[in-house]
């Protein structure tokens, strides 16, 4: 499942019209504020009176042992215990211990993971959850939630895909880029409002600056230089910057039988940049 998918079972569950709960969640995605608000939701499904006490964070730096005492232990003045490990790693779905526990792993008690790679090996039972950036659909309806919070704001549709656009769709920014439109605009925020007051993500301004230049644009290349210039304390790091862009469209106009997939985790980037990159290198 991914976020939304998630939240609405956890809603449910709370209302009592879902199944029980997974001994195990695996959290797993791109964009940190999805992860955080997952871990944010599991803890709401606690009394708030006793949330500080019936949920814990544990990394499995400490020691596996301990992960389980606090999954073993009984919660207090409530049906549910919440421990969260923010490190899981793929030796730990080996571990002794933890292998014992999910055998029979207390049913007033939910593991949470996180930290974890695409690939990495997950706990046994563990339900996966998605949350890498969403799709727009899904972003349009998160940021129409937070629209319709006070100070109620509208926003017009060309506006929302060029503030998705500029923020890569990470929910981190684009929800910090509303609160701010909301500040500056009294009823419908526009186009204009988000070309003034929400700055191009640097990777995303090197896109457009290598779009230009490969399809011969010159005055839209003077433009996002343009930008790019008043964005850099440092001229030369922005040749630094170019430069990095443009050795890793060499590469991957050199691995063209790879996937997307197993050529991001060799050039650091996400499988989504090494498809632009494609679509870059071929020009």
């Amino acid at each position: 499942m991914n976020f939304s998918e998630l939240r609405t079972y956890l809603a449910d569950h709370a209302a009592g019209k879902a199944a029980p709960l997974a001994p195990c969640y695996a959290l797993s995605g791109d964009d940190a504020w999805l992860l955080r608000e997952s871990v944010r939701a599991f803890k709401g499904l606690l009394d708030p009176d006793w949330a500080d006490i019936n949920f814990a964070e544990i990394p499995l730096s400490g020691g596996a042992d301990a992960v389980v005492a606090a999954l073993n232990t009984c919660p207090v003045f409530d049906s549910l215990r919440v421990v969260v490990v923010p490190d899981w790693t793929p030796a730990a779905a080996d571990n002794a211990a933890l292998k014992a526990y999910f055998d029979s792993p207390n049913p007033s008690s939910v593991l949470v993971v996180a930290g974890m790679g695409e690939k990495a090996k997950l706990p046994p039972r563990a339900v996966t959850v998605d949350c890498n950036r969403l799709p727009a659909s899904e972003l349009t309806r998160l940021v129409g939630e937070l629209l319709s919070a006070p100070p109620e704001r509208k926003m017009e549709k060309e506006a929302l895909a060029e503030l998705l656009s500029r923020t890569m769709r990470y929910m981190a920014r684009i929800v910090s880029e509303v609160h701010k439109l909301k500040a500056y605009s009294d009823g419908v925020i526009t186009l204009a409002d988000v070309r003034l007051l929400v700055t191009e993500e640097t990777e995303l301004q090197l896109w457009a600056l290598s779009d230009a230049v490969g399809s011969g644009d010159r005055p839209r290349a003077l433009e996002v230089l343009d930008r790019l210039i008043k964005k850099s304390e440092d001229p030369l790091d922005m040749v630094n910057m170019l430069y990095k862009h443009y050795r890793r469209l060499l590469h991957i106009s050199l691995h063209k039988g790879d996937s997307d997939a197993d050529l991001a985790p060799a050039l650091g980037v996400k499988a989504y940049a090494v498809t632009m990159g494609r679509k870059a290198a071929a020009r």
